[in-house]
């Protein structure tokens, strides 16, 4: 997945970082993780409560994010999704 809002290099940096972070967290074993999932993480959740930031800003913050701040994340996001929004004919995970 590549982020629509920064092209050239600025993608680049950021793009290469997130994949960065993403490969980090498959070693450790989590190899469930989706590309898509860390840049919402990122533009949705971290990023969307602080000030805009730099490429250089952000390349350095992809890269400090940890696994147990990723998934606390994705626990809230768990919680907090709407019935109607959850895909019920994939479950799979769940099993």
């Amino acid at each position: 997945m590549t982020i629509q809002k920064y092209t050239g290099y600025k993608g680049l940096l950021l793009n290469k970082a997130v994949k960065k972070k993403y490969n980090e967290f498959t070693k450790h074993g989590y190899k469930e993780i989706k590309l898509e999932e860390l840049w919402d993480y990122l533009e949705n959740y971290r990023w969307q409560k602080k000030a805009a930031k730099s490429v250089w800003e952000k390349r350095r913050d992809i890269l400090l994010v940890t696994e147990n701040e990723f998934f606390d994340y994705q626990v809230i996001r768990a919680r907090t999704i709407r019935p109607q929004d959850f895909d019920w004919n994939n479950i799979d995970d769940l099993l």
